[in-house]
């Protein structure tokens, strides 16, 4: 039974005739359901619209961002203790901010420590060109008064060895003629 029937039915067969007169009956329960439900639905695409862009959530900051929360809660009905309060609201960013500066701080040491090993790298690779550089010298000048090198001089240039009979009997090794080349096969007349 509706509520137009039910005013239909005291008006006719209530015996009180104080309560009988013209009215209009006007259901507002079935109105105001729909009235929260959709101002639940409004919530829920704001809060959806507000989450979903990165640029929104940094405008409004978590604090407002959780007070929709908490209006979309208490509108569902939730227990209150479901959306976190402020005050761990606050305690929950101060940690992100800490978190971050710790990670800044990470990231900079990170980026010293990689220039540093990159510096000690090129140091060290210049400290071997200078050593190579005083090395080569260094074997150059010893070799220039070496009977082996002296050129023209050498007795094994005089007695046409070759280089590599050369360094072979400085090594303690027996010296070799150089190799004559081999003869070629004469090819036949077809």
């Amino acid at each position: 039974m509706t509520i137009n029937d039910t005013f239909v039915n005291e008006m006719l067969y209530n015996p009180d005739h104080s309560i009988k007169g013209g009215c209009i009956i006007v259901p507002r329960g079935a109105a105001a359901i729909l009235i929260k439900e959709s101002a639940q639905q409004r919530r829920m695409q704001f809060l959806q619209l507000a989450t979903g862009n990165q640029v929104i959530v940094q405008g409004m900051g978590m604090k407002h961002i959780m007070n929709v929360v908490r209006d979309v809660a208490i509108a569902m009905e939730l227990p209150p203790d479901v959306v976190p309060s402020e005050d761990e609201v606050d305690q929950m960013m101060a940690q992100q901010a800490q978190q971050q500066q710790a990670q800044q701080q990470a990231e900079q040491q990170q980026m010293q420590a990689q220039e540093a090993a990159i510096s000690a790298r090129e140091t060290q690779s210049e400290n071997a060109r200078i050593v190579g550089g005083i090395v080569t010298q260094a074997v150059t000048a010893a070799l220039k008064g070496h009977p082996f090198t002296a050129g023209a001089e050498s007795g094994a240039a005089k007695s046409g060895q070759s280089a590599a009979g050369t360094a072979q009997a400085a090594l303690g090794g027996a010296a070799t003629p150089a190799a004559a080349p081999a003869p070629q096969p004469a090819m036949a007349p077809a």
